[in-house]
């Protein structure tokens, strides 16, 4: 066979597979997708949901659940900042922050960091945080708020009641192990949420380790995020370069 007929063969291939593709998008689109009133309803990722506030007839557009996320975070600032408490921006909503100073634009939920001083005041204290009716605070453990389904993995969560969508809150321990580490560190507890960082050493077949040093976190910076300031790490390129890889300004 001439390099002209495998070059014929192999573009025969791929305008095959084009069409393919967008014939498959057609028929998703067409029997798969559900409208409601015109508005096209996003399938929602039943892993990132509260099953317990979601009816599964609801139906969210992508600008919906966008906003929904924003609201979620912007609660947790309003709060958190009234009260004096620190938290920061982690994981995808930092990633939102930095590369598109929004939510990313197939995200489905948001995350929040906070230190171990505040996840005990959380846990422990009675005083009142003033959430929208909207919001219910889980916080795991507690004596005098909600507990929701909440574990050492994800201690708190901030959940939408009327769409099932939250914000998990992450608590960050400070360790340091004297033969391995030059300063102080700071880490949630290993588990599967960590499964896609780039650079986090596996602990377990299901759990990695975030580990970063804590004057990546302290001291906080105010950040820019779907319209307003909130707080973010202090050095939020090299948090996200561990968490995503150097590659992370480029959407996948």
């Amino acid at each position: 066979m001439s390099v002209r007929n495998v070059a014929q063969l192999v573009i025969a291939g791929a305008v095959l597979w084009f069409v393919k593709d967008l014939v498959d998008q057609v028929i998703t689109e067409m029997f798969y997708t559900r409208f409601v009133n015109g508005k096209r309803c996003e399938k929602m990722q039943l892993a990132h949901i509260e099953h317990d506030f979601h009816d599964p007839n609801d139906c969210f557009s992508r600008a919906d659940i966008q906003q929904i996320i924003l609201g979620l975070v912007f609660a947790i600032a309003d709060v958190f900042e009234r009260h004096g408490i620190p938290y920061w921006l982690d994981s995808g909503t930092l990633l939102g922050s930095y590369r598109e100073k929004t939510v990313i634009p197939h995200d489905f939920d948001a995350d929040i960091g906070i230190d171990e001083a505040t996840y005990r005041r959380l846990r422990d204290g009675d005083e009142r945080l003033e959430f929208p009716s909207v919001y219910e605070l889980q916080i795991h453990d507690a004596k005098f708020r909600k507990r929701g389904y909440r574990d050492d993995g994800i201690p708190g969560r901030l959940v939408h009641t009327k769409s099932g969508l939250y914000v998990d809150i992450f608590v960050f321990l400070e360790s340091k192990t004297l033969e391995v580490d030059t300063e102080p560190m700071f880490a949630p507890l290993p588990s599967g949420c960590f499964e896609g960082c780039a650079r986090c050493p596996a602990v377990s077949e299901s759990a990695k380790e975030f580990k970063i040093p804590k004057s990546w976190v302290f001291p906080l910076k105010p950040c820019w995020f779907g319209g307003r300031m909130v707080s973010c790490p202090a050095q939020s390129e090299k948090y996200l370069d561990y968490m995503y890889g150097p590659d992370y300004m480029t959407p996948k």
